[in-house]
């Protein structure tokens, strides 16, 4: 839950992109029965505050970069700038490594990989009992599938698969590749009732596109014996959109909250296949 909205998606890197680390103010972790807003999971529930530029009258930011023995290069910008009743914070980061998912083997080859990340929060505070704030992510990554020493130097069937005396040929080496985007779109509304109740309001919506993409010579793709038989490629798009929305009253020692959410999911997939295996069929 980032702000109040609901990521209830694997969030690792094959499945989807992060939320920038850069951008994350505060993590709280909910362990065992999860509250009711949270009941659409039964597992950990993490709560996630993200860094806001409200109140900073003077610009802040910060500028890091690293370097790493496997060749990561990651770099961040980020800047808070605000006022009392307004503020903004923006960051931008990205990542080029040599080893980007974890490889099979002990010597790593064929996994580099890159990142970028933008994330901007907006808070405007219109009086002592309203306020609304933003959030805007978009993240992309591209990355190679890691091989083993199987898919170096590949030999295929390049001609005469027909016949009793097919020839066969070094195809060269796997190249599978993958690529996410990611965008996030959610503004929060506030409402602050009296001195013990507070509204909120929250639209979403989160979208995913992944694409996996095929060597570039598909026979190059074959695999060992009864691992992989087809060069695959796949585009894929997860959408979810919703709204949210509860008010929680705090009387004493005893507090109450009750609320609506409802969440629409929208899937396509376009896949394809081609045999590379003369000998599965």
């Amino acid at each position: 839950s980032v702000d109040g909205q609901p990521i209830t998606d694997q969030t690792s890197k094959t499945f989807s992109n992060q939320l920038p680390s850069n951008a994350v103010q505060s993590i709280s972790v909910i362990e065992g029965a999860p509250p009711a807003e949270y009941g659409g999971k039964t597992s950990l529930v993490i709560n996630v505050t993200t860094r806001s530029g409200l109140g900073i009258t003077r610009p802040t930011g910060s500028v890091t970069t690293s370097y790493g023995s496997f060749g990561p290069s990651p770099g961040s910008i980020n800047l808070s700038y605000g006022g009392k009743t307004w503020g903004n914070f923006f960051e931008i980061d990205g990542l080029n490594t040599g080893r980007f998912l974890d490889s099979p083997e002990f010597s790593v080859f064929h996994d580099k990989g890159n990142e970028q990340n933008v994330f901007d929060r907006v808070d405007r505070q219109f009086s002592k009992k309203d306020s609304v704030h933003l959030d805007l992510n978009y993240s992309r990554s591209w990355f190679q599938t890691p091989n083993t020493y199987d898919n170096l130097n590949v030999r295929n069937v390049v001609s005469g698969g027909d016949t009793a005396n097919p020839t066969f040929a070094n195809v060269g080496n796997a190249d599978q590749r993958s690529k996410i985007v990611t965008f996030d779109i959610a503004p929060t509304y506030t409402r602050v009732i009296g001195s013990n109740a507070v509204f909120t309001f929250g639209p979403s919506i989160r979208k995913d596109s992944y694409d996996y993409y095929p060597s570039n010579n598909p026979l190059a793709d074959r695999g060992p014996a009864n691992l992989q038989t087809s060069s695959i490629t796949q585009a894929r798009a997860l959408t979810d959109a919703g709204v949210y929305t509860n008010i929680s009253y705090v009387k004493g020692i005893n507090t109450s909250k009750a609320g609506l959410q409802y969440s629409q999911t929208y899937l396509r997939e376009h896949d394809g296949l081609g045999i590379v295996d003369p000998a599965y069929n």
